[in-house]
């Protein structure tokens, strides 16, 4: 059978998460299913975009289509078309563009964890993160270093783990040459940036969490944070939030981004509990620190959505979502 195209596709994926408890995974794929042909619980995964399955217990790989087709006893394509056109597609489910294929990428070959090394760069690395109020000690807990040759030279890393497997790092200057940040090339892991948080394992650790832009800003908050990467979130990272466990995210975006975090706050307040900070103009939270943070976060409280509402209609938009004649 052949692949479809992306709403039937996201039709077929909201299919698989009802019907055999498959789980989104920052790879594309849907995992942790259930095998229809053996019935082995969390060892079942779907790829809709690849058109593929899998049980990784006993090597079922039919097509998705004829998956369908086989639980609910279709003859023929016109009663698959019929029964799958009655779902909600799974919207949330952004297709993977970025991601090229499964593959487990390394650090930087000259990585050296930060509380290691008495080279020039090791001085200069631990002092600019001093700088900005880190603990090193705490930074190294986090896997947290600094490269002394090749192209990440003169660079802080900071990995992105998930379940325990590394799963991205930024690069980010602590000397005055090259571009401020230099990020791994897709090829390099097989992931692109708008399919990945950085410290999301946090979703399903704690009640409550805070949204931030940076890796930088969830490192001053510490083990409740993530990052999103930017301003604007994609749907993927949407739906990851949506679909885990935690019960109230607190949204800390730069002043700049007052208007996207409302807007964020309108498709996060269906699911869970929700407050908006508004910081400094001009500061962020490694700017004001942990502490003047938390003591705003202590001041917010949680909003309805009629309050989001009011605030975001109200707040300016930014020019490329004003409308158009």
């Amino acid at each position: 059978m052949k692949a479809f195209n992306n709403d039937i596709n996201q039709k077929i994926a909201t299919y698989f998460m009802d019907r055999l408890d498959c789980r989104q995974a920052s790879t594309g794929w849907l995992r942790a299913g259930t095998c229809p042909h053996c019935e082995e619980v969390g060892k079942y995964g779907v790829n809709v975009w690849l058109n593929r399955t899998n049980c990784f217990k006993c090597g079922y790989h039919q097509k998705p289509i004829d998956v369908i087709m086989a639980i609910e006893g279709f003859q023929g394509i016109n009663e698959f078309n019929k029964f799958i056109d009655a779902f909600e597609g799974a919207d949330l489910l952004d297709k993977p563009v970025e991601f090229l294929h499964e593959k487990v990428g390394n650090l930087p070959e000259s990585y050296k964890l930060i509380v290691f090394g008495d080279s020039l760069f090791g001085k200069l690395a631990r002092k600019y993160l001093r700088g900005r109020g880190y603990n090193i000690n705490k930074l190294a807990l986090r896997g947290i270093g600094y490269c002394t040759q090749g192209s990440y030279k003169g660079r802080i890393i900071t990995p992105f783990y998930e379940n325990g497997f590394l799963v991205y790092f930024n690069a980010r200057k602590f000397i005055e040459v090259g571009d401020k940040h230099k990020n791994p090339k897709t090829e390099e892991f097989g992931i692109g940036k708008s399919l990945i948080m950085y410290n999301v394992d946090c979703l399903h650790l704690y009640n409550r969490v805070f949204l931030v832009e940076s890796a930088t800003n969830a490192l001053t908050l510490g083990d409740r944070s993530f990052a999103i990467g930017g301003k604007q979130i994609s749907k993927y990272q949407l739906s990851k939030i949506i679909k885990s466990p935690c019960k109230e995210v607190v949204i800390i975006l730069d002043r700049d981004a007052y208007w996207y975090s409302l807007k964020l706050a309108l498709d996060l307040i269906p699911h869970k509990r929700i407050r908006v900070i508004k910081m400094p103009v001009g500061q962020d939270v490694n700017d004001i620190g942990k502490k003047k943070t938390m003591a705003l976060i202590k001041k917010s409280k949680v909003l309805s959505y009629r309050e989001v509402y009011e605030l975001f209609l109200n707040e300016d938009r930014p020019i490329h979502f004003l409308p158009t004649a």
